[in-house]
């Protein structure tokens, strides 16, 4: 339902008021009684606004987390493109980088957008898995999927919780940044190769874990100091140009 017919009619009401010749009884009469119909209007106007309330906040909510979403996993997709090309030589094992910038974006986007973000991680992971990564085997495509999503996942709830991390990262100082990537790219492959190991394959899982904490911490530390330095030479040149 509507609040502008509402409105409509009660303007329209307390218009037809002027219009009508009453004696001086009969208008005041009448208006009391428009002025009630006008506030018993405006009331019901009032609740019908409130109870909709509810249900946009809802809707916009939704629409919020669905941008989220699909924003995180295009930008990590975008970062696994770019690693594949820049980085394509730096691979040790399938899914094993020395360099892995998509670790970065996984950290990054989980600590700006919390449970949106790891949602988008998870949805871009399983698409990197299924079909890129490990197309013939799809219990590995499905928890290493859900691996990915996890280490960032876990990192953010220890910053939240632990460190008291804000929802704005206004407290996020260079010295918890640098503990948060260390601790990422220490959770990521203890959780892969942990999985691994319970499935059978042990092959060089020392390496493997070695390689991958290397490549997710050199990837980390590339792909968010990048950003933080593109940042301040953005913020250097809009103030240098404020000022010229």
């Amino acid at each position: 339902m509507s609040i502008v017919p509402i409105r409509v009619f009660r303007n329209h009401l307390c218009r037809r008021d002027s219009r009508f010749d009453f004696n001086r009884g009969d208008r005041n009469f009448h208006c009391a009684y428009v002025k009630i119909a006008c506030y018993s209007s405006s009331k019901f106007e009032l609740r019908l606004y409130v109870s909709m309330l509810p249900a946009v906040s809802i809707m916009d909510n939704w629409r919020h987390h669905i941008a989220v979403v699909f924003g995180t996993a295009s930008m990590f997709l975008l970062t696994l493109c770019a690693n594949e090309w820049i980085f394509n030589h730096s691979e040790f094992v399938r899914g094993v980088n020395w360099i892995y910038l998509p670790a970065g974006m996984r950290l990054l986007c989980t600590l700006l957008f919390g449970e949106a973000g790891a949602v988008g991680i998870l949805c871009a992971s399983w698409i990197s898995c299924f079909f890129y990564y490990f197309p013939t085997d799809p219990v590995r495509s499905f928890f290493g999927g859900i691996l990915s999503a996890l280490a960032p996942w876990l990192v953010y709830l220890f910053a939240k919780r632990v460190l008291g991390l804000h929802a704005s990262l206004s407290n996020l100082t260079a010295r918890r940044l640098l503990l948060l990537i260390v601790l990422y790219a220490l959770a990521s492959p203890a959780l892969h190769q942990t999985w691994l190991a319970l499935n059978g394959d042990t092959t060089n899982i020392g390496e493997r874990f070695l390689v991958m904490f290397v490549g997710d911490l050199c990837g980390s530390l590339v792909l968010i100091y990048t950003l933080k330095l593109g940042l301040w030479f953005a913020r250097l040149g809009a103030t240098s140009g404020q000022r010229g």
